[in-house]
């Protein structure tokens, strides 16, 4: 195995610093890949509490892998077949993927897709929301798959496209469900108002919000990310921070899946590649 090799911070570190970059590098092994996104992050820290919660906020970060989903797929298929009980012969798969972009959707369905029984096969898969929408028929179980639901809108949204198409097309019986691989917890009583059945395998909660449980402490982390998020740059390829602060919908993620592109439920501290003098940045993670 080839050795890691950690970046050699182009500033001078005081020695505290130094050695609280090097315990996340040594707890999170995921951070030796990009230790001058890190270093970066940590310089612009400006006070010892802006550091506490660069340290909080990784220490709960969900850096998820290949064998998380290939855990997944045994559980996800699990709950189809044995908790659902549901058969290849009526139940569609759907990604929620709905236009020719690359979707996080279709590649989580594709690493699950092998771990059913024998009896499912490629037509119990549909790699797009449009072909199921104007293939399927009646009489059948649907589950949407996504690979990552935040703020619960792009299921609200999927669902209801799909409920309207099917019923243009004069389709009434039909169920639909839904699977996920990683979800947000606040996002659960919106699908849930929807009448939809949710399954997530991993299930997680809001960044400061949710995980700081003391009053005192929260307001505090909460002023700390303001004064960090305030170093961003407002614009970025035609995109506004003031609508992502706190991550979209403020959902206040901590997550990721390796070599996927971040969601923009993360804090923007994470992705946001522009300061606030307009000057660009290295940033833990990349977002497209």
């Amino acid at each position: 195995m080839p050795e890691k090799i950690i970046y050699r911070s182009k500033r001078i570190l005081e020695y505290d610093d130094f050695t609280r970059l090097v315990n996340l590098n040594n707890n999170h092994s995921w951070l030796i890949d990009n230790s001058e996104g890190l270093y970066e992050l940590w310089s612009h820290c400006d006070s010892n509490d802006e550091k506490e919660l660069i340290e909080f906020l990784i220490d709960n970060f969900k850096y998820t892998t290949s064998k998380d989903l290939n855990d997944s797929g045994k559980s996800i298929s699990d709950q189809i077949e044995n908790v659902w009980n549901l058969t290849a012969d009526n139940t569609f798969l759907v990604a929620t993927c709905d236009d020719r972009k690359p979707d996080g959707s279709q590649a989580f369905m594709q690493a699950i897709k092998n771990k059913f029984s024998y009896s499912w096969g490629a037509n119990n898969f549909y790699n797009s929301l449009l072909e199921a929408a104007h293939k399927l028929g009646d009489d059948i179980e649907i589950i949407l798959i996504d690979d990552f639901v935040g703020s619960g809108d792009t299921i609200k949204k999927k669902s209801k496209y799909l409920i309207k198409k099917l019923q243009e097309r004069n389709i009434k019986n039909f169920k639909i469900r839904v699977v996920a691989f990683a979800a947000m917890e606040f996002a659960k009583p919106k699908i849930d108002r929807l009448n939809l059945e949710f399954y997530s395998y991993l299930w997680l909660k809001k960044g400061i919000t949710e995980l700081i449980t003391s009053d005192y402490n929260r307001r505090k982390a909460t002023l700390t990310m303001t004064s960090l998020e305030n170093k961003l740059g407002e614009d970025y390829k035609n995109q506004k921070l003031s609508n992502l602060r706190f991550g979209y919908k403020q959902s206040e993620s901590l997550y990721t899946f390796e070599f996927y592109n971040i969601p923009n439920n993360v804090f923007p501290i994470f992705w946001w590649p522009k300061l606030n003098n307009n000057q660009h940045c290295k940033t833990l993670f990349t977002r497209l």
